[in-house]
């Protein structure tokens, strides 16, 4: 056969990387339907084509990045390494084991977007109790992310002095009693993440925790965007009394957009005029989610004028049960192939219905810490 362009394979190995980020942001568009978010992925399966068609080749060039310290491109690697090569089970956790702390996400997001049968393959039920300590968290998440963890391994992780363990099983498992357990856990960000493993369970139960939660000391800002996305309307009474304090405020703001509810919308304006930059973004934000209008940054309308001017057309409160989300109602009613990506995100943890489960589970970049990220974040 011919030899292989290894410049060719190094740019697909790339493209993969940088494709894998923008799908992070497409996946919750509000612009993007799912079906162009499918034509994504068959140019991320174009681009996995043309390593395979390297073959060993493809697989080397693979190699030489598991070390490098880009964490989308580490990513992209170890899935190629790891579908490609054959490694054995005692390669990959070896090489998981030896990464430094911030390359740790990247493993993740390598072993959820590897297939399945590789996954298996490397997590053996017999193999379990050889896992390297420092592997674990991470084999705990690709195990239970595939549907693969086995309910012994599931039984131990919940007491397991490893905060990441902790995290991996509450960020996957829907079993009422452990997530219950997990909410109370010492660390926070465990704390966090079986709080919304625990409303996507129970949406009874999350609410529950989560009112506890900003009715404590110290408010939780995650606690208060899980009520502006699943609370009902005395919830925003509880958040808006909480736009001004200094370590939640924000997050509020942001949840009063979630919550959907025009009568927040004089307090969103004032809030619009801050000085302080991140507290008018989120409060333009809330209104755009409100008004169902994209404020403009440029132009004659101001930000405000157009939310004004949008609130007064809809002329009545939309209520929980139908909101808006930068001019798009939700839920959808109009062709479904047309649905933004995060409408339809929105839309399915309002429902949870089974047809967008595997979408429910996954989180926008940053959410576990009540705000938003611009930046792609792997293993989120």
């Amino acid at each position: 056969s011919a030899p292989a362009l290894v410049d060719v394979l190094e740019e697909h190995l790339e493209e993969l990387a940088f494709l894998s980020i923008q799908r992070r942001k497409l996946a919750f568009s509000p612009e993007i339907p799912m079906r162009r978010l499918r034509r994504h992925d068959e140019r991320i399966e174009a681009h996995r084509d043309g390593l395979r068609i390297g073959e060993k080749a493809g697989v080397a060039v693979a190699v030489e990045r598991l070390a490098g310290d880009d964490p989308w491109l580490l990513a992209a690697a170890g899935r190629v390494w790891i579908e490609q090569s054959g490694a054995t089970s005692a390669d990959v956790l070896r090489h998981i084991a030896s990464a430094p702390p911030e390359s740790r996400a990247a493993w993740r997001e390598a072993l959820r977007t590897t297939d399945r049968r590789s996954v298996e393959r490397i997590l053996t039920g017999e193999g379990w109790p050889t896992v390297p300590a420092a592997s674990l968290a991470i084999a705990v998440d690709a195990a239970a992310w595939h549907g693969l963890l086995p309910r012994v391994v599931e039984e131990s992780a919940i007491a397991s002095v490893d905060r990441e363990v902790r995290r991996a099983l509450a960020r996957h498992t829907r079993d009422d009693v452990r997530l219950r357990r997990l909410v109370s856990d010492a660390d926070l960000e465990v704390r966090r993440v079986a709080l919304w493993s625990l409303t996507l369970a129970r949406v009874d139960a999350g609410l529950e925790s989560a009112r506890a939660w900003i009715r404590a000391d110290e408010p939780d800002s995650f606690a208060v965007r899980v009520l502006g996305l699943t609370g009902d309307e005395g919830d925003g009474e509880r958040i808006a009394a909480l736009v001004d304090h200094p370590r939640a405020g924000t997050a509020a703001l942001y949840a009063l957009g979630d919550l959907g509810l025009q009568r927040f919308a004089a307090l969103l304006v004032e809030r619009v005029e801050s000085p302080a930059e991140t507290v008018a973004e989120a409060a333009c934000e809330a209104l755009e989610c409100i008004a169902g209008t994209a404020p403009a940054t440029s132009g004659k309308a101001s930000p405000i004028e157009l939310a004004r001017t949008r609130l007064a057309a809809l002329g009545r409160d939309t209520g929980t049960g139908r909101r808006w989300l930068r001019g798009a109602a939700h839920p959808w009613t109009g062709d479904p192939r047309e649905e933004p990506m995060e409408s339809l995100w929105r839309s399915s943890i309002a429902t949870l219905d089974r047809d967008h489960e595997s979408l429910r589970r996954d989180v926008p970049d940053g959410f576990f810490s009540g705000l938003p990220d611009p930046v792609a974040r792997p293993g989120e």
